[in-house]
């Protein structure tokens, strides 16, 4: 039985892709050289009018999100009325989103910050105790809320209330250096960048279950892998960062095909880092030296692309990390412009940007 809507959906993307992949040329070769700052009247769309707006940049988390929260009436009455303030994200890297929760990698303060938009508080999770981090890169969280966090040579876990539960770390021959982490029907699918594979883990022993991708120069070898994404029908997108591409895998392993090329135009790739899938199945890279998030569709067809250097509201530096959600765009809808409507926000990690977390909502305009 097809699908009407999602049939419509295609459409749609064919549609704008052909549009913003001509939008986009202009933009080719530039990922090397600095845009002039060019004044920002009112909300940043990308692409850029007249084509259909699709993204729609709406601030970052320093201005958006609480950098401290209120004291209980208990802690009121016993340290007092002074509000805990809460250092604000130094280095961010992976991210992800869960249940009205933002979850940031920070490997400079060696914590995950976790934002809680709905009660508006922030918190630090990894910081003491035995689940003290080394320097977290990635998290994945499971439909439990267990929090998986990849952290220089183990993954800890921690409990939906952020409390350290166990560390994993398999047994093998090669050393296990965590760079990215996903997690898909009850296994964790571990990108081990010093053995540049994709590592499947069994999320209570630890144990290894499966490997694909080791070295080499087949198209289905890894070099450097840095970023994992697994779409709900089970295609495995891992960022094969010195290939310049992403490689599509199934959940198995199986190799299917590649998606982009080096080089630094739309649709390749110059250091692709994380990943994220969308509610409609849109495929999110980043690329840290394109200095732009590139969305591609189902068959790897590019559809745009946004960011980009400068400093215009929504450009980046040196994108790291990404994650898309629902969940928060309630809390954040008063931000949002009565000319668009959002379906979802997508979030991105920069260390080096004016935003060290910059807010996006993907969505559609009506002018």
């Amino acid at each position: 039985m097809i699908d009407r809507s999602h049939n419509v959906r295609r459409t749609l993307f064919r549609a704008v892709r052909l549009i913003l992949i001509a939008a986009a040329v202009p933009l080719s070769g530039c990922a090397h050289h600095h845009a002039q700052p060019t004044p920002s009247i009112g909300p940043t769309y990308y692409p850029q009018p007249p084509n259909q707006p699709r993204i729609l940049y709406l601030g970052s988390v320093e201005a958006l999100g609480m950098k401290s929260k209120s004291r209980s009436p208990m802690e009121r009455f016993l340290f007092g009325s002074a509000r805990e303030t809460v250092a604000p994200v130094a280095r961010p890297f992976g991210l992800a989103a869960h249940a009205g929760k933002l979850f940031v990698c920070d490997t400079h303060q060696r914590v995950v910050h976790v934002i809680d938009f709905e009660h508006q508080r922030w918190t630090r999770m990894g910081d003491r105790g035995p689940g003290r981090l080394l320097k977290p890169l990635d998290i994945a969280i499971d439909d439990a809320g267990l929090r998986y966090v990849a952290d220089t040579h183990a993954i800890v876990v921690f409990s939906a209330d952020g409390d350290p539960l166990r560390t994993l770390a398999p047994d093998t021959s090669d050393s296990f250096k965590p760079v990215a982490v996903a997690v898909h029907d009850g296994k964790l699918y571990v990108v081990n960048g010093a053995a540049h594979r994709v590592e499947v883990l069994d999320p209570q022993a630890g144990s290894l279950l499966s490997t694909f991708g080791d070295q080499g120069s087949g198209p289905e070898r890894l070099l450097h892998p840095s970023g994992i994404a697994i779409e709900a029908g089970g295609r495995v997108y891992v960022a094969d960062t010195l290939h310049g591409r992403v490689a599509v895998f199934t959940t198995g392993g199986a190799y299917l095909r590649s998606i982009g090329s080096p080089g630094d135009r739309a649709g390749s790739f110059a250091r692709p880092k994380h990943l994220a899938v969308g509610a409609n199945d849109v495929l999110y890279v980043v690329d840290a030296g394109f200095q732009r998030v590139q969305m591609f569709d189902e068959q790897g067809r590019i559809l745009m692309l946004f960011g980009g250097p400068g400093e215009q509201p929504g450009a980046m530096i040196l994108p790291t990390g990404i994650c898309t959600d629902e969940s928060i765009l309630r809390d954040l809808a008063a931000h949002v412009p009565a000319d668009f409507t959002a379906e979802y926000l997508v979030f991105v990690s920069d260390p080096f940007g004016a935003a060290s977390v910059g807010i996006y909502a993907f969505g559609s305009a009506h002018r």
